[in-house]
């Protein structure tokens, strides 16, 4: 794993923002670099005059050559004039152009970030200055600051830059009322938050461990977990008892919240037995309703299972490759069938049955088509039956 370095500078040019995504490329000046280093990174939105402090690794893009990953970032307010003008005059605060900003810093000058902050009424002292043009600056730089608010916020609990970009992108001026209301919101509804970063906000917030917003994101979790080991769906007594040994909370506070995510529409309970994501449980009903369709779909084969015998045993002398009984009763089964599962260990003869059911449709006249999950499996599988296969 590359060691994570250090990287600070002020941003000299935003190459590219997505707003939706928050990935940013931009130039960063940096005192001991001859010349702005491309960083690429998510963020909230960058201004070009704006310090930070980043934190990632130098890589080395086949396309655009050395660049500066960062997986975190530090907003740093400028404090030299020079600087400071660099920054308000950089056209993120509507209203205010290069020449405007340097005369707004050289009236104000180290207090300038003072006077936005806490006193923009006294913008009108400076030349060229009204009050309405002195309101539209103060609300732009309001909402220039609740990104930095939220940011440092954020930064107290632990969350990096990267992930507190995707928080902002998705709450925006709300972030803070919402992290400090309902922090399992995040692992709901934000991409690379899960339960227990979510968890570890909530009690540094002071949620309490029994507290329903939390049991209820607790047992998604779980539910999340098992989909990820390839469980559709848990039992009602293991998701409530794997909910316990996470959550170290039992009984019926557990029950209820469970029963307030049913109420929700959140998971649905079969028999009240079976807990589901309703996700998983659609896919599970399409999946067995184009199953059922397939089934009943019988392909047309003109030959009776003596027939198909008889093929292949003729086939067994010309290819001197014998099946054995329960072999051809699998090949009978599938061309009979309008789905079939053929399945067995390693060396149970699974690709010489469909060798040999290829060999037959194709002779019946019917059009075969062969189709492996990767591309590897599809090229041995195309070496022992002699046909084309597909992923």
């Amino acid at each position: 794993m590359t060691d994570q370095e250090t990287l600070q500078g002020t941003v000299e040019h935003i190459t590219f923002f997505n707003p939706d995504s928050g990935w940013t490329v931009a130039r960063l000046r940096v005192a001991d670099q001859p010349a702005a280093v491309s960083v690429v990174g998510t963020t909230a939105g960058l201004v070009v005059g704006q310090q930070l402090i980043l934190h990632g690794h130098w890589e080395h893009h086949s396309r655009w050559g050395r660049q500066f990953r960062f997986l975190d970032y530090e907003p740093v307010r400028p404090t030299t004039t020079e600087a400071l003008a660099d920054y308000l005059g950089s056209g993120f605060i509507k209203g205010i152009r290069r020449k405007l900003a340097a005369r707004i810093v050289a009236h104000f000058g180290p207090q300038t970030l003072d006077i936005l902050d806490n006193h923009p009424e006294r913008l009108v002292e400076v030349p060229g200055i009204g009050s309405s043009l002195a309101a539209r600056i103060s609300q732009a730089w309001r909402e220039h600051r609740q990104v930095h608010n939220v940011m440092m916020f954020l930064r107290r609990y632990g969350i990096s830059g990267a992930l507190a970009a995707r928080i902002y992108q998705r709450y925006g001026g709300q972030t803070i009322e919402v992290v400090e209301s309902d922090p399992y919101r995040l692992a709901r509804e934000v991409r690379g938050i899960g339960f227990l970063t979510a968890d570890r906000i909530g009690r540094q917030v002071g949620f309490r461990t029994d507290d329903p917003s939390r049991l209820q994101a607790g047992l998604l979790y779980v539910l999340q977990q098992a989909a990820s080991d390839g469980h559709l769906f848990l039992p009602r007594p293991q998701l409530l008892q794997s909910a316990a040994n996470l959550l170290e909370v039992a009984g019926e506070p557990l029950e209820i919240a469970l029963d307030s995510l049913v109420e929700m529409m959140v998971v649905v309970v079969e028999d009240d037995r079976f807990v589901w994501l309703p996700e998983m449980l659609g896919a599970e009903c399409e999946i067995a309703r184009r199953l059922a369709g397939i089934l009943h779909t019988v392909p047309a084969c003109e030959l009776d299972d003596e027939q198909i015998q008889q093929w292949l045993e003729r086939r067994a002398i010309f290819d001197d490759v014998e099946l054995t009984a329960q072999q051809t009763s699998a090949v009978v089964m599938a061309v009979r069938s309008g789905l079939s599962v053929i399945t067995g260990g390693p060396g149970t003869g699974k690709t010489t049955v469909v060798r040999a059911l290829a060999d037959l449709c194709q002779a019946l006249g019917k059009l075969v088509g062969l189709a492996c999950p990767t591309g590897r499996a599809a090229k041995r599988l195309e070496q022992m039956t002699g046909k084309p296969a597909s992923t």
